[in-house]
């Protein structure tokens, strides 16, 4: 089958970052890199909000702003595709369509919007 290795793929990627029963060195290490990054996205928040901090280090601040947004989109469209693998015996869309009603999904999606937003309404949304 043509498609086995893509399967493959999503069920690692499955394992990786959703299923709590796969327990490993490098899912453990993605998870504590995404709880770094929210933290560090937190202070980088508050650090804006003091011009003495900010404008020297503005370039910093989106340079910043720009990789958390591309990383955090990835973590959440691969969420999506691979949330098929939670039951293989249901339908891939059935599946990804009640993870996208997840209160997870829901608040994941609520943190990524405002960025994408920025680019067609010129007002800051964090």
């Amino acid at each position: 089958m043509p498609f086995q290795p893509i399967k493959r793929l999503r069920h690692l990627v499955y394992n990786i970052l959703q299923n709590d029963d796969h327990d490993t060195l490098f899912s453990r290490s993605i998870d504590y890199f995404l709880i770094l990054l929210i933290l560090t996205n937190v202070a980088a928040v508050i650090a804006e909000s003091v011009d003495q901090w900010y404008y020297p280090y503005q370039d910093y601040f989106t340079l910043f702003e720009n990789f958390s947004i591309v990383v955090f989109s990835i973590e959440y469209l691969l969420r999506f595709w691979s949330v098929a693998e939670a039951k293989p015996d249901n339908t891939t869309w059935r599946q990804r369509w009640e993870w996208l009603k997840s209160p997870s999904a829901l608040i994941d999606l609520i943190a990524i919007a405002p960025a994408f937003l920025n680019f067609f309404v010129s007002i800051d949304l964090r």
